[in-house]
């Protein structure tokens, strides 16, 4: 989602999804406003950390239960 949508995705989606929604954020993250939000229907979180190696390779680290803001 690009910061110009998200208000309004995640409003609807986290109200009208009857299932498993996975959020992705590549310009920033979802602000703490809109996470307390959704906060009650979030079973499970990830933060994915990139770690550049050298150009055009790189490593990627997976924290459980962890947030940008955390």
């Amino acid at each position: 989602m690009d910061s110009k949508y998200r208000e309004r995705v995640l409003s609807y989606v986290s109200e009208a999804a009857p299932g498993q929604v996975i959020f992705l954020s590549h310009d920033e993250e979802i602000s703490s406003f809109y996470r307390q939000r959704l906060d009650p229907k979030i079973l499970k979180m990830y933060l994915i950390n990139f770690n550049k190696i050298e150009e055009g390779s790189g490593e990627s680290s997976i924290i459980e239960e962890a947030y940008f803001e955390e």
